[in-house]
């Protein structure tokens, strides 16, 4: 890749998570909380919403604050849901 190609490539990457960040996060939230939704997601649905999170996080394009926000879970919690460890909370 020719240096001059990384902006863009970063830009690409930044705009995709975070165009992707507050649907991910609503439905993540509203699965882990067993709150009402339109959609009706599965545990493999939720650890891809939580990885997508976590990966918008680790390349910097999200920050730790926002995602906690958005999805009423600590970091720990998403990171545990996309590697796969969890998927709910205790009700």
């Amino acid at each position: 890749m020719h240096p001059a190609q990384l902006v863009t490539r970063f830009l690409a990457t930044y705009a995709f998570y975070r165009g992707a960040f507050a649907p991910a996060a609503t439905r993540l939230r509203n699965y882990v909380h067993r709150l009402d939704s339109t959609v009706m997601d599965e545990p493999a649905t939720a650890r891809a919403l939580a990885n997508v999170i976590h990966r918008g996080s680790v390349c910097g394009a999200l920050t730790v604050d926002e995602i906690e926000t958005a999805t009423d879970l600590s970091m720990s919690t998403v990171r545990d849901i996309a590697l796969g460890h969890t998927t709910r909370s205790n009700p």
